[in-house]
């Protein structure tokens, strides 16, 4: 999986994987359970293990590059996974299982919103740093023209 992310990108694993999330969130709301289909247990959880590893990977990997030069970005990003996880164990005490789902289909969507904000912010950053590299660029070769004018022959 890791192969094709790397020719594919990190917004369309993202994007992947909180469309595998909705579609089970949607699925959970709308199926009733029935003993003969035990299987359907299984692709539930193989689809909820394949959307969890594709986040873990690229979550980590966004920390990695937006955060390029702090080390504490990465156990920032194990307590914020903890905190889930806490908070997740502390509503199975008060919610039932379809408002569990309501919620994390919630947080899904605020997750993909939070992500193309923060995408569109990066295009606009990096753009703004090839522009002032092209006028560096620019400054620099002027500079230069002006120095072998001086230059004599």
């Amino acid at each position: 999986m890791i192969y094709v992310l790397r020719y594919a990108g990190k917004t369309s694993g993202i994007v992947f994987m909180l469309n595998i999330s909705l579609t089970q969130c949607i699925f959970i709301l709308s199926w009733t359970p029935n003993q003969n289909d035990i299987y359907v247990l299984f692709l539930m959880i193989l689809g909820f293990a394949l959307s969890q590893s594709i986040a873990n990977g690229q979550v980590r990997g966004l920390y990695g590059i937006y955060f390029p030069n702090n080390p504490s970005a990465f156990s920032c990003a194990t307590i914020g996974q903890t905190l889930g996880f806490i908070s997740g164990c502390l509503a199975t005490m008060y919610l039932c299982v379809n408002e569990k789902v309501y919620v994390y289909t919630l947080i899904v969507i605020f997750s993909l919103v939070c992500f193309v904000t923060i995408e569109i912010r990066q295009a606009k950053q990096r753009e703004r740093e090839m522009k002032l590299n092209k006028q560096q660029t620019i400054t620099f070769d002027l500079k230069t023209i002006e120095n072998l004018d001086n230059i004599r022959f």
